[in-house]
């Protein structure tokens, strides 16, 4: 509602949290009640061929974060996004976005993870992926204890050289350098650059993923 708190900024930017932090815990009250969600999921698991994958990706999110698991659904949404070819549809933060879904409702999709970590490894998709994208797709992978090995060669990579190529005196904004978030009135919001919390996030998806075992990429060195 944009109302701001008696310290003069809204609680979700004093604290630093986000909606994808790990720890992150916005009440049940912002969300419908339980019994909306699963007639919701009935209903949709009968029309998701009519919605775009951006679209049906934040409509899962509002699932996980109401804490609100119907294992059913979460697997026909894989299914579905898999048998139709529709992953590579999904702009980098849906692309990040579905994957956390299933990890924050401990729902295993094996094959929608696998497809995802293909599209990840592409290389115009790995230039294209923000920091917070970044994240979001390693906590899940880290969750999950998926592992791809091309994935984790891609994201350490991708990582390493986001933080290196730009200047380190200034804010790591360079447009050249990462993508920025194109509104509909057609301006141009920076992509934000990595923060202390969000490489501690990272540095712990690799560990848990074993990203530090002999033979595998030197992440975060």
């Amino acid at each position: 509602d944009g109302q701001k708190d008696d310290k003069g900024g809204r609680p979700s930017e004093r604290s630093g949290k986000s909606f994808f932090a790990e720890k992150s815990s916005p009440t049940r009250s912002m969300f419908a009640e339980s019994d909306f969600f699963h007639a919701a999921a009935k209903l949709l698991m009968e029309r998701m061929h009519r919605m775009h994958p951006i679209s049906l990706t934040y409509f899962v999110w509002t699932f996980a974060r109401a804490g609100v698991v119907v294992p059913d659904f979460m697997r026909a949404v894989g299914d579905h996004m898999c048998n139709t070819g529709r992953i590579p549809m999904c702009d980098r933060c849906s692309l990040g976005t579905m994957v956390w879904n299933f990890s924050k409702c401990s729902v295993r999709h094996d094959r929608y993870f696998e497809l995802t970590a293909a599209e990840c490894v592409r290389p115009n998709r790995t230039r294209s992926l923000a920091p917070r994208n970044f994240q979001n797709t390693l906590i899940a992978y880290s969750r999950m204890r998926h592992w791809h090995e091309k994935y984790v060669d891609a994201m350490a990579r991708g990582l390493r050289r986001l933080l290196d190529v730009q200047n380190p005196k200034f804010p790591k904004c360079d447009r050249k350098v990462l993508f920025a978030y194109t509104c509909k009135d057609g301006s141009e919001v920076l992509a934000d650059a990595f923060r202390i919390s969000s490489l501690s996030v990272i540095l712990r998806a690799f560990q848990s993923l074993r990203a530090g075992a002999p033979g595998q990429p030197p992440a975060l060195k």
